[in-house]
Order: structure tokens, then sequence, then C-alpha cells
């Protein structure tokens, strides 16, 4: 929060850029709030509230920032429109936290702060990285190039984030039942690991190459055509998000196999990677360099994770996944690029229809794997 909130104030730039700024660093100080609420539902295992909640934000902010967007009121509006959700969002989580779920008691001992602090520090240091992570090229873009190109990609990185909450609510659901499997029963943990995988691989290579294939014509339709140019940002954004559905299924394993150690550096390799690759790409390439440099750091995040979990999911096993997965979006890509939609929304409709049979006809996945995961979801929500 500090970070973001120095940035602007010392940056020298225009007033919207330190207000955006400002509001950015007040919105990871809320989520922060948010987190720890939202730790207290996963932690009773009130899975569905919890998705709820991740998506209701996700929503609310990309809708408010199309709005600010809409109504002209720059960087400062788009700043503002995530603040206000994430507020309404954490001030809600915390009520029904303290109201419904268990009360708030502030009587924890000194040693009892100690091992709590002890136990949280990988994954708060984990979570810290995250969001420097996916922030920072935001705040060096507009220090480096200013308020206008911030716009562009902000744009672009909305859609991005609005699909993150799917892949990030369906490993936080997976992490219980997998931590259990991991110590009672090692043959359904792999059985788990490796449908999940599948499952949710080919949902982001979907996801990916549909996107690509409308990216133009959803620009528009969200926002106007003066930010058609954010559609080639998000060409590139959307590669990130193919890569985020598997990869946070494999940190959540790594978790689960309490490898947080290796998880935290994985995240700060990433991390460093990222910013390092920012200072150097953006002053050429602008908003471009800053979606490569994100690119760059979930892939080599991605790469470490599978090198850490390969004996759960083998390379042979890998390859099985990507042929279905590239017939399978090549069909739908065709179809998407020949056959002209009276809108976007129903461009999507056909493709996931027409993604989703093709995925069917090659065999990639079949109803005992959809089964799996259903049962999975379900124990996960009783136990």
């Amino acid at each position: 929060m500090l970070v973001f909130i120095g940035i602007g104030l010392l940056s020298g730039k225009t007033a919207d850029v330190k207000l955006f700024c400002l509001f950015l660093g007040l919105t990871l100080l809320f989520n922060n709030l948010l987190g720890a609420f939202s730790a207290v539902l996963y932690g009773y295992e009130r899975f569905g509230l919890f998705g709820l909640i991740s998506s209701g934000f996700q929503a609310s902010s990309a809708l408010l920032g199309i709005g600010a967007v809409y109504a002209g009121l720059g960087l400062p509006g788009i700043g503002l429109a995530q603040l206000s959700s994430i507020l309404v969002t954490a001030l809600f989580t915390s009520y029904y936290v303290s109201a419904k779920v268990c009360g708030i008691k502030w009587n924890l001992s000194f040693k009892g702060l100690q091992r709590l602090f002890k136990a949280a520090i990988p994954l708060g240091i984990i979570s810290i990285l995250a969001i420097l992570y996916f922030r920072t090229n935001i705040a060096i873009l507009s220090f480096l190039k200013g308020d206008k190109v911030v716009g562009y990609y902000t744009a672009a990185f909305q859609i991005v984030g609005g699909f993150m909450v799917i892949c990030t609510t369906f490993a936080s659901v997976l992490l219980p039942r997998m931590s259990r499997l991991l110590v009672d029963d090692r043959e359904r943990l792999l059985l788990l690991y490796k449908r999940a995988f599948k499952f949710m691989f080919f949902i982001g290579s979907g996801v990916a190459v549909g996107i690509i294939m409308i990216s133009k014509s959803l620009i528009v339709f969200l926002y106007t055509s003066e930010y058609s140019i954010s559609a080639d940002i998000l060409a590139v954004l959307i590669w990130v998000t193919m890569l985020m559905f598997t990869n946070t299924l494999q940190g959540t394993l790594l978790v689960a196999r309490n490898a947080n150690r290796a998880l935290l550096i994985i995240t700060a390799i990433a991390a460093a990677l990222n910013i390092t690759l920012c200072f150097l790409l953006i002053p050429p390439y602008g908003f471009y360099g800053a979606a490569f440099a994100v690119l760059a750091g979930e892939f080599i995040s991605w790469i470490l994770c599978y090198i850490h979990n390969i004996r759960f999911l083998p390379v042979k096993e890998l390859l099985y996944m990507i042929i279905p997965a590239f017939f399978s979006c090549v069909i739908m890509a065709v179809i998407l690029y020949y056959v002209e939609f009276p809108s976007s929304l129903i461009a999507i409709l056909a493709g996931a229809f027409i993604y989703a049979l093709s995925i069917f006809v090659f065999r990639g996945i079949s109803l005992d794997d959809i089964r799996t995961i259903k049962n999975t979801l379900r124990l996960s929500k009783d136990n």
C-alpha cells in the first residue's frame, strides 16, 4: 500500500495519476482486510459464499471500472471504482463473518500470536508478492508513460481480472480435499489432481483462444471504439489467464504438500522478473512491454511449479491434454473468424459451445472426469 501511495505522491505526475495511485494503495489495504475475513469463511469451509464474494468483487470492480470509462472519469474513476468495490465487499464480509460465522475475539496471548505469525509469514509474503506481481506493472507504467497509456492497459486488465476469480476460487475449494488426501489416500489425490488440472487446462486454453478471436469487438462492446487499441493488449494478457488456470492449481498442490517455502521462492522469482522486465520493456514498448513482463513472470512461475509437481503429472500425460485442446481451439478459432455473429455475447456463447463439444469429441474430457470434480466439490462442502 505504501509503495503505491509513495509512487503517486512523489512521482511528480499529474493530479489524476496521484489520485489513481492513492486509490490503488487504499484498495490494497482493504483487500488485506477482505482476505482476513475470507480466510475465516475458507477455514469453516463456506466455499459457496467464499466463491460468491470473490465473484461479486471481481464483477462489481469490472462493471464499475467500465462505467467510469464510459462516464469519462479517467484514471481516478477507475481507481475509485476498485476502491469502492473492495470497500463494500470487505465491510459486508466482515459483518457476515462476525454475525453469522464466528464472533471476533481479541484475547490471543503473545505466544499464540507468535505461533500464528510464524505459520502465516510464508503465505503472507506470497500474497504480498502476488499483489506486487499484478499491480506494480500499472504503477510503473503510470510513472514512465502517463495516465492515457495506463487507461488502455487497465481496460484490458479488467477483463483478465474477471477470469482470475474462477481459477483462484476453484483451486481454493480443492485445497482442503487435497490436504486430506495427501495423508489418507495418495492414489485418489493423484486422480483428483490430474482431472482437475485437465479441467482447468481445457478451460484456460479455450478462454485464451476465444478471447483473442473476438478481442476487438469485445473491447468496443465493453468500452468504446476509443479503446480499440486495448484489444492488442488483451491478446497478450489473456495468455496470462490461460497459465493461471492451471498455475493456481499447481500452487494449491504445493501448499497442500506443505511446500510453502518452494512456493515463496517461485513467487519471488516471478515477481522479480516481472518488475525487472517492466523497467526494461516499458520505456521502448509501453503497455505492450508491461503485458509481456507479466506474461513472462507467469510463465516462469508455471514452469517452476510444474517441475516441483512433475511426479503428480508427468510430461507424457500433459502432452495428451495438449493434443485435444489444440484441435478444439483450431476449430473454434476458424468458426469465430469466418462466421459473423450479431454480437460479442452470441460469439462467446457459440465459441464456448463449439469448443466444449470438440473437447468431448476428441475425448479430452469424459463424463467420469466431470463426476470426479463434482463429487470432490460436494465432499469439500459437506466435510
